[in-house]
């Protein structure tokens, strides 16, 4: 796992969406990100359930992280049940879990919570506000939303930005991350 930042020293951060790359050659376009400014790895884990797509799973975390051992990766659980793949994800080398609260039993929420932590990840929940998590907007957010974002609360922000622009995008976010981090 990676040395994740203070919140305190470091309160914002902007990655970018893996699904965004070309899926038969991610390195390069994650090795271009991080020279862009990318704070971190995105990856949307999708089971077919929650959203029609079925996307990456562990193994390609697993590949992300022995080409960038020592960059932040952000899982975002679209699955059912996400309880089912903390461990799995702990050991690909994710650093941070983020799931769904509506795709888990409500009730096991707590526990959930806790045996991400217990894995060494830490947790984000989407859909409720918690000042012991982090909070992380995503959805192609652009340079242009991302201030709003930031601005209401989120600590994290994902670029979905894709197309021939994609890294002149994602320095313009990079540029807006440091506005606030910075006071610019």
């Amino acid at each position: 796992m990676v040395n994740w930042w203070d919140t305190k020293k470091m309160p914002y951060a902007v990655g970018m969406d893996v699904l965004n790359y070309d899926m038969g050659n991610l390195v390069k376009p994650c090795q271009e990100t991080m020279s862009a400014g990318a704070d971190y790895f995105h990856f949307d884990v999708q089971d077919g359930h929650y959203g029609p797509l079925i996307s990456v799973g562990s193994p390609v975390v697993e590949g992300i992280r022995r080409h960038f051992p020592d960059k932040v990766i952000v899982c975002h659980m679209l699955v059912l049940n996400p309880e089912r793949f903390v461990e799995q994800f702990a050991q690909s080398g994710c650093d941070c879990f983020v799931f769904q609260i509506e795709k888990t039993d409500s009730s096991t929420v707590g526990e959930l919570i806790a045996k991400i932590r217990d894995s060494g990840m830490k947790v984000a929940e989407v859909r409720k506000m918690n000042k012991k998590m982090l909070i992380e907007v995503e959805g192609n957010v652009t340079s242009k939303e991302m201030a709003g974002a930031v601005d209401k609360g989120a600590n994290l922000v994902v670029s979905g930005y894709k197309g021939s622009d994609a890294l002149t995008e994602f320095k313009d976010m990079r540029f807006i991350v440091n506005k606030f981090k910075y006071g610019l």
